[in-house]
């Protein structure tokens, strides 16, 4: 198991996010979004460190590649992340998220809105590919 970010358990046991840590030392979680609505969010336990700053992941799934015809959706998705007000639409793997990238020290409030932000915006595209569903 590698090991956890002792930054990131902090600023989530201090927001009150219920998370588990999987094997890479990512951080899991599910929020509620009302309506019935949840959805799904990662936190990354590595970073991405650059001369004056570093970064981690908050990222949340919208769909499986393999679930839509992506080659419709691929000039729609890429024209919807200039719409974005902050994080992008991008594929990771087999599947399609909606990622933002955030100061790996932010404040446990900041982290909370960014993971809250995340979630609601793979939603919403999530209902918009999927004609309301929710998968994730």
């Amino acid at each position: 198991m590698a090991k956890i970010d002792p930054r990131l358990k902090l600023q989530l046991e201090t927001a009150h996010l219920s998370v588990t840590f999987d094997d890479l030392g990512d951080a899991k979680g599910l929020v509620d979004l009302g309506q019935g609505r949840t959805q799904l969010f990662f936190v990354m336990s590595t970073t991405d460190a650059f001369p004056h700053f570093e970064v981690r992941k908050v990222w949340s799934p919208v769909a499986a590649v393999g679930s839509l015809p992506i080659q419709q959706l691929a000039l729609p998705l890429l024209r919807k992340n200039t719409e974005c007000e902050f994080g992008y639409i991008a594929i990771a793997g087999d599947l399609i998220i909606f990622q933002a990238n955030i100061a790996a020290d932010c404040d446990p409030d900041v982290l909370r809105a960014v993971i809250l932000g995340v979630c609601v915006a793979a939603d919403t595209i999530e209902q918009q590919l999927t004609k309301g569903g929710d998968a994730f």
